[in-house]
């Protein structure tokens, strides 16, 4: 419970520091990031279709399913991770 209550306190600090548009942005990139990985390297793996727009649909859709969920977990803490580093970085260079 104090878990949840620690986050919405942060995520409205944050909300109100950087703005809703930002806030939402750096929220959602992430798990987009996670889907496009695992998109592509089920669109790598497809060897059968020709066809560009047919292979990238069916990839995100295959990627969206539920046997993925935990490869699409880790992916999107590692983008999450690399986001936060960047972001910090790019703070602590601001900063000095």
């Amino acid at each position: 419970m104090s878990v949840i209550a620690v986050s919405g306190v942060l995520v409205g600090i944050a909300e109100e520091k950087l703005g809703l548009a930002t806030f939402l942005g750096l929220v959602s990139m992430p798990p987009l990031a996670a889907v496009a990985t695992k998109a592509a390297k089920i669109a790598s793996e497809k060897e059968d279709d020709t066809g560009i727009y047919n292979k990238c649909i069916d990839s995100f859709n295959a990627a969206l399913t539920s046997e993925n969920i935990a490869e699409l977990i880790l992916w999107t803490i590692a983008w999450a991770s690399g986001g936060l580093g960047v972001f910090l970085l790019i703070k602590a260079i601001e900063m000095w």
